[in-house]
């Protein structure tokens, strides 16, 4: 009988420790929670409670996933997330002042749905960004405009009026484009009626640099009379006498005659068929009548778009010796 008594008695003190141990257990951990906070901020159960009001979610439907305490940009800040009727809860809380830093909202498809449609959830708000500084642009140089030519059309009429010749008068032997003091020119030389002329001409405001005129111009032909049909010869019956012997008459020596030229611009149309080219898309750098391997021919240059493109002609028959097209670089 005493025997059972003490154990009776050891059973209870044991109850009664443990107990014991269980309450202040129980309290130190409530005094953890709401005490673990830095002075002059808000606990874990504080952070809650405001994101639920934020969220506007009842405590019973939320099922909490995480809370932790975290560093951003130097403020402590409460990172919670927590589940409640199909929807994913993720917000950012100041520990120091309990402003929600950051509110994201997600229906998760793998929850069952409440029927009751959620609370509307206020839009994120997040922290304000640091703006960077904006880099200063470097200023793009500017790039001079390309000259704009008149082109060797326009300067030989300006050369052709200011000589008072007609182009179907004139017969050019050399036109190029070239440099002189700084300037670029095109230099034009030409015969009309014995007389040769020669000019520069200012490739961009077609001003005329140098004129040179050198011959005499012809004299009018006179008019020449038609000729009269000569008599036809009557046969004349010799007489029996001997007939005197024929002198021999020497014959002229056949002078050769002056070669004829097909012209300039004859040669630059052969070319510009040849290259399938429109007159008004080219631009000829050089047009000139040279002597190569014992032929008079006349050399093109010219450039269309990109392509640079070279000719050489044969100046009386027409015919091109040489032909080339380049991309110009």
């Amino acid at each position: 009988m005493k025997k059972t008594t003490s154990r009776l008695i050891v059973a209870s003190a044991i109850s009664t420790l443990l107990v014991s141990a269980l309450c202040i257990g129980s309290y130190a951990a409530l005094q953890r929670d709401s005490s673990s906070a830095p002075a002059g901020s808000i606990n874990a159960q504080q952070a809650k409670e405001i994101v639920l009001a934020h969220a506007g979610v009842a405590p019973e439907a939320v099922r909490f996933e995480d809370v932790e305490t975290d560093r951003e940009k130097g403020v402590r800040v409460y990172e919670i997330e927590f589940y409640a009727d199909g929807v994913e809860y993720e917000y950012k809380v100041d520990a120091a002042t309990g402003e929600v830093l950051k509110a994201r909202t997600e229906i998760d498809d793998d929850r069952p749905k409440a029927d009751a449609p959620a609370a509307p959830v206020e839009p994120e708000v997040p922290a304000e960004p640091e703006v960077p500084a904006i880099p200063e642009v470097p200023a793009v140089p500017e790039v001079p405009a390309e000259p704009v030519y008149i082109g060797i059309d326009a300067a030989k009429e300006i050369a052709l009026s200011h000589a008072g010749v007609a182009a179907a008068d004139a017969r050019f032997e050399d036109e190029e484009l070239d440099r002189d003091n700084g300037k670029v020119v095109y230099e034009l030389d030409f015969y009309a009626s014995r007389v040769e002329y020669e000019y520069k001409i200012d490739a961009i405001s077609g001003k005329i640099l140098k004129s040179k005129r050198e011959g005499k111009p012809e004299a009018p032909a006179a008019p020449v009379e038609p000729e009269v049909p000569a008599v036809p010869d009557v046969p004349v019956v010799p007489a029996e006498p001997e007939v005197p012997a024929i002198l021999e008459v020497p014959v002229a020596p056949v002078v050769p005659a002056e070669p004829v030229y097909i012209g300039i611009d004859a040669a630059k149309e052969i070319a510009l068929a040849h290259a399938g080219v429109a007159a008004a898309d080219a631009r000829f750098e050089d047009a000139e009548l040279d002597r190569d391997d014992g032929k008079v021919v006349y050399e093109l240059d010219f450039r269309v778009g990109g392509y640079e493109y070279e000719y050489e002609i044969d100046a009386i028959t027409g015919k091109i010796l040489h032909s080339e097209k380049e991309w110009d670089d």
